[in-house]
Order: C-alpha cells, then sequence, then structure tokens
C-alpha cells in the first residue's frame, strides 16, 4: 500500500468517479485540479481510499451557506480565505477499518493537513451520516450550519447537511486530547490479527 498524490486529468477523472458512487456527488474536475488529491492504493493500484484538500477558495462548503450566516460567523471575521482550507470527498475502503493501513491513512491525512500551514478548515458532510461527525469531532469543530442545503454543481438533488469548520490548533492538539482516535486503529488491527492467527492455529490442530 502507498499513496499517491493525482495531478493527470485521467486519475483525477477516476477519482471523480469513485467520489461519486460514495458521496452522491460528483465533485467537477476544476474544483479538484485546485484541490491537493491524495489516494491510497494497493499493489495493483487500486484506490482503496483519498480525499481532497482544497487549498483556495471557492470551497463548497461555504457555497451552501447564505450570505447572513457567513456575514455573522466569526470564523470568517477572524480567518481570511487564505488562512482556510477544504477537506472534501474523504473516504477509506471498510475492509481497511482496523488494520496498521487504516493507521497509516489518518496519520498520513493529519501530516498532510498541518503542512498546508493554514489556520483553520472547512468541511460539510450528510445528516445521514453522523459518524463521519464522530470522526471529525477529535479536532473540536464548530457547527456552523445544519439543515438543507441547496444544490450545488455536481449534486443531483438538495440534501440535509452539517458544515463545521475548525482550527488547525486543535489539530495540533489531536493527538494529546484524543490519542486512542490513531492508537486504536493501529492496535485493534495488531489485535485482530492475532486472533486471526490464533483461530487458524486452532483450527489446522
Amino acid at each position: 500500500m502507498e499513496f499517491l498524490q493525482l495531478q493527470s486529468n485521467q486519475d483525477l477523472k477516476k477519482f471523480q468517479s469513485i467520489a461519486k458512487k460514495i458521496h452522491k456527488t460528483e465533485f467537477p474536475l476544476d474544483y479538484l485540479k485546485r484541490s491537493k488529491v491524495i489516494v491510497y492504493v494497493d499493489e495493483k493500484r487500486n484506490f482503496k481510499g483519498g480525499y481532497a484538500l482544497a487549498i483556495k477558495a471557492p470551497f463548497r462548503s461555504m457555497e451552501y451557506l447564505a450570505p447572513q450566516i457567513i456575514n455573522a460567523e466569526n470564523y470568517f471575521k477572524e480567518y481570511n480565505l487564505e488562512d482556510i482550507f477544504e477537506i472534501n470527498c474523504l473516504w477509506l475502503d471498510p475492509k481497511l477499518s482496523g488494520q496498521g493501513n487504516s493507521f497509516k491513512f489518518w496519520l498520513r491525512l493529519y501530516r498532510d493537513m498541518i503542512g498546508l500551514r493554514k489556520k483553520a478548515f472547512i468541511y460539510t458532510y450528510e445528516l445521514n451520516r453522523p459518524h463521519l461527525g464522530r470522526m471529525y469531532s477529535v479536532a473540536k469543530p464548530k457547527v456552523i450550519y445544519k439543515g438543507k442545503t441547496p444544490k450545488l454543481s455536481g449534486n443531483h438533488n438538495e440534501d440535509w447537511n452539517v458544515i463545521e469548520m475548525a482550527t488547525m490548533k486543535n489539530i495540533y492538539l489531536a493527538p494529546l486530547r484524543s490519542p486512542n482516535f490513531l492508537l486504536k486503529r493501529l492496535l485493534l488491527g495488531k489485535w485482530l490479527r492475532k486472533i486471526n492467527r490464533t483461530s487458524f492455529n486452532l483450527i489446522k490442530n
């Protein structure tokens, strides 16, 4: 397993197609081109996970928001758009959950977020996918909006979403505040592999 940063139109279109199946959204190619798009691939170059870090505005999460919400939100008063990035298209093959590969994936995302040298980030997830909210909770985010959102380019329908923001300061502190987030992904995989080996030996004997 290794990480690749996608840049060619062909690779980005493949990522776009997979993201559409997972997120029910066809993210515009120009959006992906101005993002840092990372995929986690296996030995056969199959995409097993990935994400897009949009480095420059406009951000899709902000396009969901009414002007009065943006004008009233302190985050947008405290930080310029140049200080913000957006996380999107985040996914990991469920078969990798609880393995060392899962640990490597989250560690790479953490490293890439820090490497952008931004001050805050924004993201959106669907109301009917609360597990994504629990995952992002390690960053101690603030809910900017929760409810029905308009249809954007690539969306086929209006949807019900949660839009949140968090500071990178909270990301720096996340390993101290929530050490179990990464530890569970490392240790659980080792524990499961040990159980599987033990079960296999018992069957053999």
